[in-house]
């Protein structure tokens, strides 16, 4: 889609093809500056997939808004830019809304493994005793 857009833009072919080589041949020091974000963008794409294969969907999600939140910290600490007491205010609530998700995901795991811990030892043994007779 871009090469047809920059074909539009530049007139044919040709020209966008001198326009593409300018750019990114020609303009060495923008090309290398594009690398290490495009980098991190497929990194980070690979281990949503895998995250997604390893989590509920709704945990997936609430988690996945940590990006805003680390990239508005990132904006503010690094980029020193300014944000309004609602920007602030909203960060909170996306920080509070990820922990408590957080905290219900790994209280519900380990209420989960104590039950099944202590109720399912003698069901687990008698399960595989089965198992082993009937094969």
């Amino acid at each position: 889609i871009a090469t047809f857009l920059v074909t539009r833009d530049t007139g044919g072919w040709a020209a966008a093809k001198r326009e593409i080589y300018q750019q990114v041949w020609v303009k060495k020091s923008e090309t290398l500056k594009m690398i290490v974000p495009a980098t991190l963008y497929a990194v980070q794409n690979n281990l949503l997939f895998i995250a997604l294969s390893n989590l509920d969907s709704a945990v997936y999600q609430i988690t996945y808004q940590i990006k805003t939140l680390t990239t508005a910290m990132f904006a503010v600490f690094i980029l020193r830019k300014q944000i309004t007491q609602w920007q602030w205010f909203s960060l909170v609530l996306l920080a509070i809304g990820v922990a408590v998700v957080q905290l219900g995901v790994h209280s519900t795991k380990a209420g989960g493994a104590a039950g099944s811990d202590a109720g399912g030892g003698e069901g687990s043994s008698s399960s595989s005793s089965s198992s082993s007779s009937t094969t």
